[in-house]
């Protein structure tokens, strides 16, 4: 193991591949190819790549000191962009459902969409009186994009949604850290139904995703109304 083929690997990554190489995995690879660790080596990965010259940088995520990644020197900006998409998919991972919903539902042209802003949050067409909203303006939605349970999305679609959430929360003044720490206290209080009822079973939880306008009118099949309906 020398410093031009450490070098040379980490360039052969990105030419690859986009995916930030990570110092766990690098050390994966250089475990395989029998490279790490010598014999008698005891310092972790990190110092010992430090002994080979100024070209490998190792740069740590501010908000995840673990999360680190190695690139070669001049191309640091390939880990802050890689540390801005983690911030994007956390975020679009820890936001409740709802709030992802109101920014992509598909509407008509002169319908507006509200954000309930008390947990658990729903969206709807119309505020509800006694609740307060926030609007969910027509600039920052994108109708019709599919988010589905696991928040998998292309990264051009993360970086737009989570681009426009940023926009909308900073124009409302809306704490995003806040609107994320809702969605653990609801999980948590969803988890213990209330005295004398049972949990939600899936036939309710799907009725009750739906905008109220739009729960009225929603058919399921009876074969598929069963299941959820047993389905806990």
């Amino acid at each position: 193991m020398n410093a031009e083929d450490l070098s040379e690997r980490v360039r052969r990554h990105y030419l690859a591949t986009d995916k930030p190489l990570l110092l766990s995995d690098f050390g994966m690879e250089l475990r395989n190819a029998g490279l790490w660790p010598t014999e008698g080596e005891k310092r972790p990965l990190a110092e010992v790549l430090a002994d080979f010259g100024q070209n490998l940088v190792l740069t740590s995520d501010p908000a995840a000191k673990a999360y680190v990644v190695i690139t070669n020197r001049g191309e640091e900006d390939r880990a802050l962009k890689a540390f801005e998409r983690r911030r994007r998919q956390r975020l679009l991972k820890q936001l409740p459902r709802a709030v992802i919903l109101s920014f992509c539902i598909d509407v008509g042209p002169d319908q507006r969409i509200f954000l309930r802003k008390e947990p658990p949050h729903r969206y709807s067409l119309e505020p509800h009186a006694g609740e307060e909203y926030w609007e969910v303006e027509p600039d920052v939605r994108l109708p019709g994009l599919f988010v589905d349970d696991n928040r998998e999305l292309a990264e051009s679609d993360i970086e737009r949604l989570t681009s426009n959430i940023s926009r909308w929360a900073a124009r409302h003044q809306v704490d995003l850290e806040a609107l994320t720490a809702g969605t653990v206290k609801a999980k948590s209080e969803a988890t213990v139904p209330a005295p004398g009822r049972l949990a939600a079973n899936a036939l309710e939880r799907l009725h009750n995703a739906q905008l109220p306008e739009m729960a009225s009118r929603l058919v399921v099949p009876m074969d598929i109304a069963l299941l959820l309906s047993r389905t806990q």
